[in-house]
């Protein structure tokens, strides 16, 4: 199995949190702002790239904090 197949391609509310360092409250208002400006449903996942996009961070960022 090749690495890339093993990175993560979706962010969650818990993700948000630990990068942002946010409490869950408010990570959980960002996805559903996130899930607005996207047009989204609830069920639907949000994945690396968008969050990356909407928050101003870069993919290499946030892939090296799913790697810790």
């Amino acid at each position: 199995m090749s690495k890339n197949s093993l990175l993560r391609r979706v962010v969650s509310t818990a993700d948000i949190q630990r990068i942002l360092g946010t409490s869950s409250r408010t990570a959980r208002r960002l996805m559903v702002r996130l899930r607005g400006k996207l047009k989204k449903e609830e069920e639907q996942y949000v994945t690396v790239a968008e969050f990356c996009r909407f928050a101003g961070i870069t993919e290499d960022e946030i892939r090296q904090f799913f790697e810790m």
